[in-house]
């Protein structure tokens, strides 16, 4: 009772709230000992109460429910004896229920990125800088980022939303929605935060925590577990005059400050979650990112409260910003542009294509005209509808590009993603639905017979801007050998070898240019592909001069039982490879993270800064 009438003092929130009436009779009972014992004023608002009952005897409530959880905001799993906290500290294993963790794949700390909230079964809130390229699970219930739990539960991400107006240079409407690939089952340890709906949060809101992995006093931007600190809302006029921040906060923000002599909570990860204790004792989400834009500033927040209608539009499936669905038909072509086209696209853009092919055939994309701020603006392309970074086929940017990219099953995404830079004419494409026995044949390879692959043209040297790609497959228990006769890439010209059936970035093998002959390259697995890719241009728009001769590789198969799979070379950046039973493992140098050391964890730093 006493955690219900005193909402300064930790707790883990009750499940629902007393009655007006009970309220009533305790006030009369005990404030005038709490103010003669205590001195502070009596503390207790009985007016935010009803009388309306649920079937348990409670009344009903709380406010901030919007999706009907009945949990939201709640911590069942969280002791309710711990003190107050001065600073930051460790978080506890189920006193964040709703926090999640964004994984990308080949990051250190299990692929952690950003902070995200659960604000029902299926949906998550974060910051849309967060997003700008990939995410590919969200991980929930565990506050350690590298150490295995009962409690957590991973799921894959189906679909982001970027708010439509959200401005990635001064982080204006700062703001996504992640739907995930299937509904979490509600826990303990798993549940939603209640979300934020007053606009007058100093009068409603007396105690906020932040959380995350990377707020920190010293040391590294990430910690391996969670961390928490208390913070104080502060006036928004305040933090708006000459004193804080001069006028350039908007109504969509809402600034904090950590307590005197705490940590600061503006350094670590991005979209962690501000959530404050609610008359009623549940913990609402009013605010994440934490971003301080100088010296001894407070930290600003997403407003939560100003984006209840962009919030529950997309929930709802009212709108879905930034997204869009394309069925194809056989033999009837779509073409799809950037944004403006002809015209400049704009900065900030952030814009997915979902592609469906029929039953039985692949899609295939085919660069009409391309013109994008190189290395800066980038088409990205992939196998299914989500963009994750383990299904990317294709990474576009820069001028003059005629690329084809095909499908390796009826599904393929596009994202287009421009930075606050400059910004050209963008690009046009078209798309196709094909049949892949034709479009996209398979080499079989086998013993007792040698097939010959070579670069589009060879000997003479291969077009600018050509994008293929080549599957080959050995029979059960082989592998395929690849051996080259010869081999010069100039200029730009890249051939990346990988394993499996499908080129994506997680099976890259090796990633070979120059004029020198590559060693021999044996896959791990009964299949190995081959992706050549000529000079796709820099940052003008002339086209480059011819490329080198290219390249001739013979390929067979061999038993799986002769290999050794270090021969192949898979370990990328410097990495060191060495043979173990089934397989290899490579050890990575500082800086590269990943299966084959493919993963630059300082590029992707910077992208995100």
């Amino acid at each position: 009772m006493c955690s219900v009438y005193y909402p300064e003092c930790t707790h883990n929130g009750p499940t629902h709230r007393v009655c007006y009436s009970d309220c009533l009779a305790v006030t009369d009972a005990c404030k005038a000992s709490f103010e003669q014992l205590l001195d502070p004023p009596w503390p207790v608002n009985c007016s935010m109460f009803t009388d309306e009952q649920e079937e348990d005897g409670s009344c009903f409530g709380p406010a901030g429910d919007i999706f009907d959880t009945n949990i939201c905001g709640t911590r069942p799993a969280y002791a309710p004896d711990q003190y107050r906290v001065l600073g930051g500290t460790n978080a506890r294993q189920g006193e964040f229920p709703w926090i999640g963790s964004l994984r990308i794949e080949g990051l250190d700390f299990g692929g952690h990125w950003c902070g995200s909230t659960l604000i029902n079964s299926q949906w998550v809130l974060t910051a849309a800088h967060c997003v700008d390229y990939y995410v590919d699970r969200v991980v929930f219930g565990n506050a350690h980022l590298t150490d295995n739990s009962d409690n957590e539960v991973a799921v894959e991400v189906a679909d982001i939303f970027v708010h439509p107006e959200y401005d990635s240079y001064w982080l204006f409407n700062d703001i996504a929605l992640i739907r995930l690939a299937e509904p979490v089952t509600f826990s303990d340890y798993v549940r939603p935060a209640c979300l934020s709906e007053s606009s007058d949060e100093l009068k409603d809101y007396h105690r906020c925590l932040v959380a995350g992995w990377g707020i920190t006093l010293d040391g590294p931007p990430l910690t391996e577990s969670l961390k928490k600190a208390v913070l104080t809302l502060l006036d928004q006029d305040w933090c708006n005059s000459e004193l804080s921040y001069n006028g350039t906060l908007t109504e969509e923000m809402i600034c904090a400050e950590h307590q005197p002599g705490g940590i600061d909570t503006c350094k670590g990860d991005s979209g962690r979650p501000l959530t404050c204790e609610g008359d009623d004792g549940r913990w609402h989400l009013v605010g994440f990112g934490g971003v301080c834009k100088g010296v001894d500033l407070p930290g600003v927040y997403t407003r939560i409260s100003q984006f209840q209608s962009f919030i529950t539009a997309v929930v709802s499936g009212a709108i879905t910003p930034g997204v869009i669905e394309i069925t194809l038909e056989r033999a009837v072509p779509v073409n799809i542009t950037s944004p403006n086209y002809p015209s400049n696209y704009d900065i900030g853009d952030n814009i997915v294509w979902q592609v469906s092919a029929p039953v039985n055939h692949s899609v295939r994309l085919d660069i009409v005209d391309f013109a994008t701020e190189f290395n800066y603006d980038s088409l990205f392309v992939g196998d299914g509808l989500t963009p994750l970074s383990y299904t990317e086929l294709a990474r576009l940017t820069g001028y003059g590009l005629k690329t084809t990219v095909k499908s390796h099953d009826r599904h393929m995404w596009l994202k287009f993603k421009s930075d606050s830079g400059l910004t050209d004419v963008g690009f046009m494409a078209t798309l196709n639905a094909v049949d892949p026995r034709d479009d996209n044949p398979l080499i079989l390879v086998n013993e007792s017979t040698v097939q010959q692959l070579r670069s589009p043209d060879f000997p003479l040297g291969a077009k600018d801007s050509v994008h293929e790609i080549w599957r080959i497959m050995a029979p059960q228990d082989h592998s395929v050998r690849a051996r080259f006769d010869f081999f010069n890439l100039t200029n730009g010209s890249l051939l990346a070898v990988g394993y499996g059936s499908s080129p994506l970035m997680p099976t890259i093998l090796v990633e070979l240019t120059g004029s020198e002959l590559p060693e021999d390259i044996t896959s791990p697995t009964r299949g190995l592909w081959f992706r050549f890719m000529s000079d796709t241009g820099d940052s003008s728009r002339a086209v480059g001069s011819l490329m080198g001769s290219g390249f001739l590789v013979n390929l067979t198969a061999e038993r799986t039982e002769d290999i050794n799979e270090c021969l192949s070379n898979p370990c990328q950046n410097g990495g060191t490879c060495s043979d173990i039973d089934g397989g290899f493992q490579c050890f990575c140098p500082e800086g590269f993270k990943g299966d084959y050391c493919q993963t630059d964890l300082l590029w992707m730093l910077d992208r995100l800064l």
